[in-house]
């Protein structure tokens, strides 16, 4: 069974772009540039200074982006220019102990906050990733508890949630529904023939002919062995009859190439509604009922039946074709 990752599994990626707050960054930077050779006094300047510490901060743990990074690389190098060039015009060499001590003090809290900022980021990637990989386990987890692991169709207890779901949804439209019963004919004789592995081929070649030609919005289940469940909301009974003909169809034109098989497969069906308020356990029943009642009129053929009336008569394959509504009784 394929299993695709849903969208929510993608790892989160954070693409920084030009932003409000990158520009409230540069604003501050560059006003903390400006400020610091205007400013008189240390501790004006002290301000300042923190002022430019912070938006360091900002910008390497804030964001980790190659924009925040050249913003404080960037203002670290023009505020160095600015206290040398403070530091040239003085007179008095000893008085260079002062600003090369702030400076040297700048740099070191900008190399620590520099690799906080790159842990940061690491434990931030380390935490995507296993988020990632955890939202991944979950969607296979689900799959393989929701869906047949051999055709990727849903599995028997999936499909009785998608049958409760439907049925409060008609609750609400009153919509029609019908439901399908499908058994591959002399399957038995394919396992007994070439084996179980050339059986397995069969059944997902099936499960994909029927995933390629029904309706998205129908619902279908591999019920057990070689029987399989369609549920076909918004669904008249003519209109369910014709989807299994196309299917049939479908499935005689289908390649099973790497099965020799000496004669086509085919399947017998048993098509009832779904009235609202039903008892889907005896719709099924009802389904079942008829798609037996198919198998006995010789196979390769479809059954209609009311759960509420009598069973109807067969239905046979090449009676008409899927464009022409065969003329069924219901008893």
């Amino acid at each position: 069974m394929v299993l695709q990752a849903p969208a929510s599994a993608v790892p989160v990626q954070h693409p920084m772009r030009p932003s409000a707050w990158l520009a409230l960054l540069i604003l501050a930077a560059v006003l903390a540039l400006v400020l610091y050779p205007l400013s008189e006094g240390r501790a004006a300047r002290g301000v300042v200074l923190l002022l430019m510490v912070l938006v360091w901060m900002l910008a390497l743990l804030g964001q980790a982006h190659p924009a925040a990074r050249r913003l404080t690389g960037a203002s670290w190098a023009v505020l160095s220019g600015l206290m040398l060039w403070e530091g040239l015009a003085l007179a008095d060499p000893w008085a260079w102990a002062s600003p090369l001590a702030t400076w040297l003090s700048l740099t070191l809290g900008l190399v620590m906050v520099h690799l906080l900022a790159r842990r940061q980021a690491k434990w931030q990637g380390d935490f995507e990733q296993q988020e990632h990989a955890l939202s991944v386990s979950v969607h296979k987890i689900t799959q393989l508890a929701t869906h047949d692991e051999l055709t990727g169709l849903s599995n028997r207890r999936h499909m009785v949630d998608l049958m409760a779901r439907e049925q409060q949804r008609q609750r609400r439209t009153r919509a029609p529904m019908c439901m399908a019963m499908l058994d591959l004919d002399h399957f038995k004789r394919v396992n007994d023939a070439h084996g179980h592995a050339a059986g397995d081929v069969v059944l997902k070649i099936f499960a994909r002919t029927m995933r390629q030609t029904l309706r998205t919005t129908d619902e279908i289940s591999r019920w057990g062995g070689e029987e399989f469940l369609l549920l076909m909301p918004h669904t008249h009974l003519q209109e369910a009859q014709l989807a299994v003909e196309r299917l049939r169809q479908a499935l005689a034109a289908a390649s099973f190439a790497p099965v020799p098989l000496s004669t086509p497969v085919t399947f017998s069906a048993g098509i009832v509604p779904a009235c609202e308020g039903a008892d889907m356990d005896a719709v099924i029943a009802c389904a079942d009922e008829a798609m037996y009642r198919a198998k006995a009129s010789g196979r390769n053929c479809s059954v209609v039946q009311d759960p509420l009336d009598a069973p109807a008569g067969e239905v046979p394959n090449d009676a008409t074709p899927p464009e022409v509504l065969p003329t069924i009784a219901l008893l």
